[in-house]
């Protein structure tokens, strides 16, 4: 699997499991390397499972790139899911209607259990 700067990817099975590497990932100074490497990891079919345990912020660029994201994923014939998102952090999901279209699971084993 490739090296990534701002992820850690890991595959269970047959589901890729991608966590952040800091809590600040997902803002707006690293929107364009983080939405590249997110886009290196999808694959045709890909079950994947992003891992929010370590983000306490969300820009509104990473919100554009968890759409792009599942619009991808979605394309390729794949699945995407959430895991370990923060009350905060589904607070926004909500506002924006994201919750609506993304899969939120409360830990990383109910979500790769989900597939």
């Amino acid at each position: 699997m490739a090296t990534f700067r701002l992820l850690q990817v890991e595959r269970i099975d047959e589901v890729i499991i991608v966590r952040f590497v800091n809590t600040d990932v997902m803002d707006s100074a690293h929107a364009q390397q983080l939405t590249q490497e997110l886009f290196e990891v999808i694959t045709p079919g890909v079950r994947m499972v992003l891992n929010f345990s370590d983000v306490k912020y969300l820009s509104s660029m990473a919100l554009s790139t968890l759409i792009n994201l599942h619009k991808r994923v979605k394309s390729a014939g794949g699945i995407l899911k959430l895991s370990n998102v923060s009350d905060p952090l589904c607070d926004v999901l909500e506002i924006t209607n994201l919750h609506k279209i993304l899969e939120v699971y409360p830990s990383e084993p109910a979500a790769v259990a989900a597939f």
